[in-house]
Order: C-alpha cells, then sequence, then structure tokens
C-alpha cells in the first residue's frame, strides 16, 4: 500500500505531497490538481514494467508532462509504504536525457532518469541506488542482504532500474506489486460493446472488455462469487432479473453482454446493453472490479457519473470491502475523485483530500481531519455536508497546521 506521495513539477503539481489510506477520496474544484495525481500514481508505476518514452506515451511525451512545459527541470516522485510487514522509500526524478547518458539504439528516447533509489526494508533487506560509476557513467547498483552488485546502465536504454531489477531476487516481488495499479474513468458506451476473450483479463480503463471480465468471473470455479455478484444486481435494479454472456457470431473470439429483464407474471425477457441503462452497466462495472481480477492499487475518476444517488452506497460498500480483503483474494487500495457531496457523506474525515489551487499555480493538499474542531463539526453535519456549507477555502482556512 502507498502510504505518502511527493510529487513535484508533474504537470499542474508543482510540489504537493499527500497521505493516503485504504480508500482515500479526493474533493476540490476542476483544474485542482486531482487528476494530475492519479497521473502521477499511474505513470510512475508504468515505469517499473515498461520503457520511460512507453509510461510517457498517452501524455505524448516528457516536454507535455513537465509543469510549464519547462524541460530544464525534473518531473520527481517520492513514495513511500508497506508491503505487508515489509516497507519501502522509492525516489525518481526524470528529466531531459543527461550528456553522460548515450543512446545509441533509441534517439527517440526524449527523457531519462536523473536519480532513482529504493529501499526495502524486510527479509530480504534490498536496495537500489544511482551512482556515478567508471568513466563517471551513472550506473545502477543493487544491494541485498548487504550484498550489493552492479546491475549496468539501464537509463541508456530508456529504463528505470525496477524495471530492469523485476525478475532479481529479492526485488520481483515488490516491482511486481509497485507496477500493479489501474485508473478508471468508466464511460457506458464502452461497457456495451462485445469482448474479445482473454485469460485472466482485468477491467480495461473505460470497461470496454466488461463481458469478458463476467465471463471471467463466471467461469473462474468459484461459484459463489458470481452467485454474489448476480444477488447484488437484481437487489439493486429490482427490473432486472440478472445478466447473461452469450458468444459473438464468431463463437471462439468473444462475449455479448445482455441483460434479463423482469416482467410482473412472465418470463423474463432478455435484451441487448445497448438497450440497457448507464445506470445498470456502471453498477455491473463495480461490481465486475469488486469481484474480479484487479490491480494493487484501483485510481477511479468520479464514480458518481450516471449513477443513481441511493446506488452510490451500494458501490462504495463494494469498495471498502474490497480494501479490507473481504472480496477478492487480497486487501487493494483504492483512491478516488469526486464532485458528489452525497458520495462524501459517505466517507470518514480521515479518508477525505482537499485539493485547494493558487492563483500562483501551485496546489495544496488538506487532510479533513486535520480541519479545526473537525469532531465536533462531524456531530452535526456529514462529511458531504460540510464540504458543501464550507466549501475548500474554508476548510483550509481552519485546518490544524
Amino acid at each position: 500500500m502507498i502510504d505518502h506521495l511527493r510529487v513535484q513539477n508533474f504537470k499542474s503539481l508543482i510540489d504537493v505531497s499527500v497521505d493516503f489510506e485504504p480508500l482515500t477520496i479526493l474533493v476540490g474544484p476542476n483544474d485542482s490538481g486531482k487528476t494530475s495525481l492519479l497521473d502521477a500514481l499511474h505513470t510512475v508505476s508504468k515505469t517499473s514494467s515498461s520503457p520511460i518514452q512507453q509510461a510517457l506515451a498517452e501524455f505524448e511525451g516528457f516536454e507535455n508532462l513537465v509543469s510549464y512545459k519547462d524541460t530544464t527541470k525534473t518531473i520527481s516522485w517520492n513514495l513511500r509504504g508497506h508491503q505487508g510487514s515489509d516497507t519501502f522509500d522509492y525516489q525518481l526524478a526524470i528529466g531531459a536525457p543527461l550528456p553522460s547518458i548515450q543512446q545509441p539504439f533509441s534517439p527517440q528516447f526524449h527523457a531519462t532518469v536523473h536519480h532513482e533509489s529504493l529501499e526495502v526494508v524486510g527479509d530480504p533487506r534490498s536496495a537500489l541506488e544511482m551512482r556515478l560509476g567508471p568513466q563517471g557513467i551513472p550506473t545502477l547498483f543493487a544491494t541485498i542482504n548487504g550484498k550489493q552488485q552492479q546491475q549496468g546502465y539501464p537509463w541508456q536504454y530508456g529504463q528505470t532500474g525496477l524495471m530492469s531489477v523485476k525478475q532479481l531476487p529479492g526485488f520481483s516481488s515488490f516491482v511486481e506489486k509497485f507496477g500493479s495499479v489501474s485508473k478508471y474513468r468508466l464511460d457506458p458506451g464502452e461497457l456495451r460493446k462485445p469482448a474479445a476473450l482473454s485469460r485472466h483479463p482485468v477491467l480495461a480503463s473505460a470497461g470496454e472488455n466488461l463481458a469478458n471480465v463476467l465471463d471471467s468471473i463466471q467461469n473462474n470455479g468459484d461459484l459463489s462469487s458470481i452467485t454474489e455478484l448476480q444477488n447484488v444486481f437484481k437487489r439493486e435494479i429490482p427490473t432486472l432479473r440478472g445478466f447473461s454472456l452469450p458468444p459473438t457470431a464468431q463463437q471462439h473470439l468473444g462475449k455479448i453482454l445482455e441483460l434479463s429483464l423482469a416482467r410482473a407474471g412472465k418470463k423474463p425477457i432478455t435484451i441487448p446493453a445497448n438497450l440497457g441503462s448507464d445506470g445498470s452497466l456502471l453498477l455491473l462495472a463495480f461490481l465486475a472490479l469488486a469481484y474480479g481480477n484487479t490491480a494493487d492499487t484501483i485510481l477511479i475518476e468520479e464514480p458518481e457519473n450516471g449513477l443513481y444517488f441511493a446506488r452510490l452506497k451500494v458501490v462504495i460498500d463494494l469498495i471498502r470491502r474490497m480494501t479490507t480483503g473481504e472480496l477478492g483474494d487480497r486487501p487493494r487500495q483504492v483512491i478516488i475523485t469526486t464532485y458528489s457531496p452525497i458520495l462524501l457523506n459517505l466517507a470518514k474525515p480521515k479518508e477525505v483530500r482537499i485539493f485547494i489551487r493558487h492563483e500562483d499555480g501551485g496546489t495544496r493538499v488538506v487532510p479533513m481531519d486535520k480541519v479545526e474542531n473537525i469532531d465536533r463539526l462531524e456531530q452535526e453535519f456529514a462529511t458531504g455536508e460540510l464540504w458543501y456549507l464550507l466549501g475548500e477555502e474554508k476548510l483550509a482556512e481552519v485546518s490544524k497546521a
């Protein structure tokens, strides 16, 4: 789990520090940096399994990611957290290529590592460090239980040190979990699409493979998961009696999502997902996240969009059960952005982070449980009511140092 992030010069985040809970909810006006924070976490996780330029591809390069497009600056991350009983501290800074790092094989690289270090306190105790090696070339050194070994020059090939040691005993488990981050902005139009079959699918960022994920849950050998999923779906949307997943016309290629429509005193009829409501498909997608194969850290933008307000409680309850490990094979961390006071009413102040963008472009993040007299205010108002009535600026004014 990620306990703390400090990020500098990433998009609108000039210098921002945030502490995280198993469930963390980010609130604030448009353009205050909430999505940028999710992007910062998602991007740094991708550098552990993909070359840097590939990890930055959705932003079309380093120059579009660094604050104010100032390519003289470096983007830096410092993440602290824990995995079981082990603790970790990881630092990464990327910027324009260093003169000492030649990239003869890939001249298209526009960013490289300027600094990288990792310390994992556990069993084994391991560390990575970028230091100047022979001829002044930045070199990666790995240490496992006190034994140091040189790991070469991964930055010459546009890689981070984490990516280069992901198969090394003492690092493989950490790197696997560090890179296990998925980001979601679910789109009902994408949820309706037929989906090609694949093994152990993870729900795609917009949900376009929902039918494949539901099929995987249905056929994973654990009938309790699909039964509970169907029961929750039917309970929350009484006009529907469940869903089915017939094959596409080319049977081996994929699955189609269909919904079973209830009729009083008559046999239910089947309708294609194209005719189902946005809300029903979104609820199915959140159920697929809860009961399916997911990343260790899940980032969700505005889960309230398209959902009936009363169903937000169902979604937040599912997410809470995911964070405790009650659903799924392990606890998962979830970070959400929202504009909904109703969703925020379901949160505890210690889970809420308030984002405020100042005129100078800097972003300030205030934990809601640091607001003055929050214990007394909680007795009179729900969390969302406090946010709605006082607003971000007022809450920040009365926050404790």
